[in-house]
């Protein structure tokens, strides 16, 4: 006859103990799966072209260079420079433009549209270059940017002007946000408020300079050349930072 050992019962429920701590393993593990894959759902864009400017920035960023970073930078303060100093000049000679109309009144609406106009177009700059890229929303901007130049050198009434004036304001900020999100993209978090007042130092150099000029403008060749000087002068000045945005990204991609 056989002996039944008493330790089998010890032995059934330690067994039944383990299948059933097994169990509960297996159902966190897939409950864990259920709430990973539903976080991801979230988290995919439902359009595919959605994020692409950011995505293209965030690939350009892993292979810039820090020597062709720091160039990069140097120019792109020149390009900050340009456009303080440019827009230091256009409110200089604005009221020598619509006496020039007889219109001087009109300054202070001419003023207010512009800044209206240029305030509200800051959430569509962030959504087309989120979109679109950084290269591309700078061409853009450029190309505004140059046709209020050349409207408000070739203008000869008040309306014109003002018109001239909300497009020129729109194109500069445009590119000066674009250039900001670009230092921003590139200088991390942890130099990011020596990015923004990179940007705005200039403006040491431009409250002085900027009027002088504009008085060099109008005793000599006149109030319009304070336009077309700078539509002669900005492809050669933000043209070089379009171009190697756009080299960058098609090395990223």
């Amino acid at each position: 006859m056989f002996k039944i050992s008493s330790n089998i019962p010890s032995l059934l429920q330690r067994k039944e103990e383990s299948d059933h701590t097994n169990d509960e393993c297996s159902d966190t593990i897939q409950k864990k799966k259920s709430e990973v894959e539903i976080v991801v759902e979230m988290e995919s864009p439902d359009d595919e072209d959605e994020g692409l400017g950011t995505k293209k920035a965030e690939a350009a960023t892993l292979i810039w260079t820090e020597k062709v970073l720091y160039y990069t930078y140097a120019w792109i303060w020149v390009c900050f420079f340009m456009l303080q100093f440019h827009s230091t000049i256009i409110n200089n000679v604005i009221y020598y433009a619509y006496n020039d109309f007889n219109s001087a009144p009109q300054v202070l609406t001419a003023n207010i549209l512009a800044t209206v106009v240029g305030g509200v177009m800051n959430i569509p700059i962030a959504n087309l270059i989120t979109i679109w890229g950084r290269a591309e929303g700078l061409c853009i901007f450029l190309v505004i940017y140059m046709v209020g130049i050349i409207v408000g050198g070739t203008c000869h009434g008040p309306v014109g002007y003002a018109s001239s004036y909300c497009l020129f304001w729109v194109g500069l900020n445009g590119i000066f946000v674009i250039l900001d999100v670009f230092i921003a993209d590139t200088s991390g978090l942890k130099n990011r408020a020596l990015s923004f007042a990179f940007s705005t130092s200039p403006i040491i150099c431009t409250a002085f300079t900027g009027p002088l000029c504009a008085t060099a403008y109008l005793k000599g060749p006149g109030w319009r050349w304070a336009y077309y000087s700078f539509f002669i002068m900005a492809p050669f000045i933000y043209g070089p930072v379009i171009i190697l945005l756009k080299v960058f990204e098609r090395k990223a991609i």
